[in-house]
């Protein structure tokens, strides 16, 4: 999912809710304070000092960061592959539409004029259900229900395929690949041969990028690092309350270093 943001406008970025972070880390912020401030009321009140020295989360927090750093860079290194694999997707579309009007452009016949309308809107509709695979795990909109796809398109797709969305666009790869060779009949003159085999190479150029997304959108993280990262982060924030308490008298600068201390850290992870 790609969120837009002004980058010019701070406020807009401090305050948008749409693709923030701030849902899933607020009730983590919100337990954390609650924690330390039990534990700041019974050390003032001398009732029971729960605090402990900082120094071991000092050494901690080193591996916290370490792996944290880690998972962003895998992260971000993935979020680029795929944004260039999307490129090259819909560079091949693009380029796929552009040849077949340049080698067509002088038949005038009603049947070529079908013919290039049939190739474009096939296309497009190759495309669109693309983006609604990757879209699928936020919008959870199925193949056969986008509106783009003609009643025979959506038909095929339930009948061979199902639901299975990931396997819906080689679908309409396949009647892509027939219309353009359909050119034999529909066009004045058919495409000489090395036209045609460049028409498809585009074809199979998209190909190629839909399965280099595919290979990221299915690949998980590596689950002993996600387990690593996980257990040391909510180990080292849950017990931070504990060493912050012991170095800061003071309620309130405790609780906002606290609070930000937590967002930050749960909310790269």
């Amino acid at each position: 999912m790609t969120v837009s943001y002004d980058t010019e406008n701070h406020i807009s970025v401090l305050t948008q809710l749409y693709g923030s972070v701030w849902a899933k880390v607020l009730p983590y912020c919100i337990l954390n304070e609650v924690l330390v401030l039990a534990v700041h009321f019974l050390k003032v009140n001398n009732i029971a000092d729960l605090t402990f020295s900082d120094k071991g989360h000092s050494f901690m927090g080193i591996m916290v960061s370490f792996l944290l750093v880690a998972r962003s860079n895998i992260a971000i290194s993935s979020y680029s592959a795929c944004r260039a694999l999307l490129g090259d997707a819909m560079r091949a579309c693009r380029e796929l539409i552009q040849h077949m009007i340049a080698f067509t452009r002088y038949d005038a016949k009603d049947s070529a004029k079908e013919w290039r309308e049939d190739i474009a809107r096939r296309t497009v509709a190759m495309l669109r259900t693309v983006v609604a695979v990757l879209e699928y795990d936020t919008k959870g909109q199925h193949t056969w229900q986008i509106p783009e796809l003609t009643h025979d398109e959506k038909q095929a797709i339930l009948l061979s395929v199902g639901d299975s969305n990931e396997r819906a666009p080689m679908v309409l790869v396949i009647f892509l690949r027939t219309s353009i060779v359909t050119n034999v009949e529909r066009l004045s003159e058919p495409l000489p041969v090395n036209k045609e085999l460049k028409l498809l190479a585009f074809v199979s150029d998209f190909v190629a990028a839909y399965h280099g997304l595919m290979r990221y959108k299915t690949t998980p993280f590596p689950f002993p690092l996600v387990q690593m990262t996980r257990t040391f982060l909510f180990l080292w924030v849950s017990t931070l309350p504990f060493a912050l308490a012991r170095d800061m008298d003071k309620l309130f600068p405790l609780t906002v270093i606290l609070f930000f201390i937590t967002y930050g850290f749960v909310g790269l992870e």
